[in-house]
């Protein structure tokens, strides 16, 4: 385990908060360098904190899936849309 430094503990704290998402949204909010954030996640996602999800959208980079970002405690993202629960909640 690598020890917390100043970017490890601000990506955690964004990670902790409920914030989701590609490393470059994750350093722009804990105000980080991309850099820096990408190569931490990295080392988070190896420790087993953080766990990923590959996205559709097509990165810049040679083609490949952006990753998404989050917690390996908190639930998967989903991206489809639950009807009953839209409506049940329009009708409250």
């Amino acid at each position: 385990m690598r020890p917390m430094g100043e970017v490890r503990c601000a990506l955690v704290q964004a990670l902790c908060d409920g914030v989701v998402g590609t490393f470059d949204a994750l350093a722009a909010h804990a105000g980080v360098p991309i850099d820096k954030a990408q190569r931490t996640l990295g080392c988070l996602r190896r420790e087993g904190k953080v766990a990923v999800q590959s996205t559709v959208h097509v990165a810049a980079q040679r083609g490949r899936p952006r990753l998404v970002y989050r917690l390996a405690s908190s639930p998967p993202i989903t991206r489809h849309w639950d009807l009953d629960r839209t409506l049940s909640s329009a009708w409250r």
